[in-house]
Formats: structure tokens, C-alpha cells, sequence
């Protein structure tokens, strides 16, 4: 027993002594450097110019009404500038922009004189007025920022401007400030003039309205009083309070012959009044006015209470025009 015991002993360090003189091994190569290596140089960035060249966008800015974009500064050298600017919570932001002077995308709209002031418009319907230096090196039609292009529109960058509100993304339009007021205000002359001018046909004896009443001065007034009075058809078009414009056709007397019908052709002032109460003064002008109209029907239909309209139909206003009159008051 003893014998076996000292022979096991001598096998077990026997194994130990040779387990401890055999050479380590190496990691195995999934574990080594070598596939890092091999990441860093598939996902290595391309250089900066050709990453700006393909992932530009293609955009159009309106620039004084015309449309300027991609190919129509293609030949116009990109500018880089940075800035500095402060918001309006006194936090200051740096940024790098690249793209195309303003100076080069005004005569590539052909603008041959760079507005003092321009209103810039962003594809949200933002807007502001700017009226920085436009000619300056330094002042951008951005097509990057911090090397990043941009998505919906590129950037207005005034680079010398320390205000961030005067930095805007996003643009869509460039236009001279005030020049889109000058042409709501022409277009609304125009459309004045065309409303200014309605159209009075005498219909006498031709329309006969079914009854309708309304007091004059505690007087009443109906059918038989005006039957011998000419009718007049006048087609206006008016604007109301929230500029809609709308088409109306009155028919009936005109007011200056119906106050000389009741003997009040010398009054000064009139005053209607309507069943909900509502006054309004009739204006000299309106009341010697041959088209303005005591109204038995508006577009072909009387009033379901027999009351009357006023319609004084050089009026282009709809406020003007008063319904459901039931008493009219002269002196």
C-alpha cells in the first residue's frame, strides 16, 4: 500500500513538471487588432469636398420672383465663413457656413441692384425683414452648415451679423422688402375700381313684390304707397370684414325717391333701424345717391318678415348694407 502511494505521488508531479515547461499559446485571430483594423478602413470618411458635392440637394430659392437654384449659380464659386451670434437668451453659438454670395444670387436673378431691405420667407411660412449689408463677402445663400448640407432648404447666413435671429433655415423666397405691398396695394385698387362700378337696370314694370312693410317717421309704409315708384335691379359686389368678396343682386326704390314720395325730400339726416335692433346712419352721399336702394328682394327672394334691405350700392363694404329694416327715420 505504501508502495502504490509513493508511486502515484511521483506520476502526479511528473505531470505537473511537464505541464508547467510547455510553450503558451497564442490568442486566437479573431481576438487580435486585425479586425479593428479592418472596420477603420471601411467606414473611413470620404474627403470633405466630394461628401459636400453628393450630398447637396438639389434646391430653388425665389429671388425677386424668380426662381434661382442649383444650376443657375453653378458657375458662381463656393465662399466659407463663420460666425458668431447671440441669441435672444444671450446664449452665443458658433457655426461654419459654405455656399454662395448673396451678391452672386441676386445677379443670377438678375437683380441688377441689391435691395437695402429684403423680407426672407422660410417653407413654413416664417418671415422676417433683414436689412444687413446683402453685398458683403461674408453674406450667404449657405449650402452647408458645420459641413452638414441642409434638408429642406438651404440657409440665409449673414455671417457678420452677431443676432441669430437674423440667420434663417429652411428659405424658400428672397424678396425687396415692401415691393409685395406695393402689389396687394395695386391689386386692391384694382379690384376697388372694378367694385365701384354696379350694375343698375331700370326694371319698371317688370318685377312686382309680394308685401312687405316698414315704417317711415311713425308712418306705414307698403305696397300701394310705392306702387307707381320705377324698380331698379343692381348687381354689387362686396367685400366684408375678413376680405371675402361676394356678388349680390337688390332689387327695389331707390331711398331718395321714396322719402320725396312721403314729403321728406328736404331731409338732412336719415336713420334705419332693423328688428334686432341694429342702427345705421345713412351718409349724405348714400343719401342723395341715385343707386342707393330701399331693397324689397336680395337675390331674388324677399325677406320671410316683410321687413326691407338697405343697399347703398356705390358701397364696396358689406358693413354698409343693412337687413331686416323695418323703420327708417328722417329729419
Amino acid at each position: 500500500m505504501k508502495k502504490t502511494i509513493v508511486t502515484l505521488l511521483t506520476l502526479v508531479m511528473a505531470f505537473l513538471l511537464a505541464a508547467c515547461a510547455r510553450p503558451a499559446t497564442t490568442a486566437p485571430a479573431e481576438t487580435t487588432a486585425a479586425v479593428p483594423a479592418q472596420t477603420a478602413a471601411e467606414t473611413k470618411a470620404p474627403e470633405a469636398t466630394e461628401a459636400a458635392e453628393e450630398q447637396i440637394p438639389e434646391f430653388s430659392v425665389t429671388v425677386c420672383g424668380v426662381k434661382v437654384g442649383n444650376a443657375e449659380l453653378a458657375s458662381c464659386k463656393v465662399a466659407e465663413a463663420s460666425s458668431e451670434s447671440t441669441n435672444s437668451e444671450g446664449t452665443k453659438k458658433t457655426a461654419s457656413y459654405a455656399g454662395y454670395r448673396m451678391s452672386d444670387v441676386f445677379a443670377a436673378a438678375g437683380v441688377k441692384e441689391i435691395p437695402a431691405e429684403v423680407t426672407l420667407t422660410a417653407t413654413d411660412g416664417y418671415s422676417f425683414t433683414y436689412a444687413g449689408d446683402l453685398s458683403a463677402d461674408t453674406c450667404l445663400l449657405a449650402i452647408t452648415k458645420d459641413g452638414k448640407s441642409f434638408k429642406e432648404g438651404p440657409w440665409f447666413a449673414p455671417c457678420a451679423s452677431e443676432v441669430s435671429g437674423d440667420y434663417l433655415k429652411n428659405l424658400s423666397a428672397i424678396e425687396a422688402a415692401g415691393q409685395e405691398k406695393k402689389e396687394e396695394k395695386k391689386e386692391e385698387e384694382a379690384e376697388l375700381t372694378e367694385l365701384a362700378a354696379p350694375d343698375v337696370q331700370d326694371k319698371t314694370g317688370k318685377i312686382e313684390f309680394t308685401p312687405f312693410s316698414f315704417k317711415v317717421n311713425g308712418q306705414d309704409v307698403t305696397n300701394a304707397e310705392l306702387e307707381r315708384l320705377s324698380v331698379y335691379k343692381a348687381k354689387v359686389t362686396v367685400k366684408n370684414s375678413k376680405g371675402h368678396i361676394s356678388e349680390q343682386t337688390y332689387s327695389g326704390y331707390v331711398l331718395k325717391d321714396v322719402l320725396e314720395k312721403l314729403g321728406l325730400s328736404g331731409a338732412k339726416t336719415v336713420k334705419v333701424i332693423a328688428s334686432d335692433g341694429y342702427e345705421s346712419e345713412v351718409s349724405a352721399e348714400d343719401l342723395s345717391s341715385e343707386i342707393t336702394l330701399i331693397a324689397i328682394e336680395k337675390d331674388k327672394a324677399a325677406a320671410e318678415d316683410g321687413s326691407v334691405w338697405l343697399a347703398p350700392c356705390s358701397e364696396t363694404t358689406s358693413g354698409k348694407y343693412a337687413k331686416g329694416v323695418i323703420e327708417i327715420k328722417a329729419e
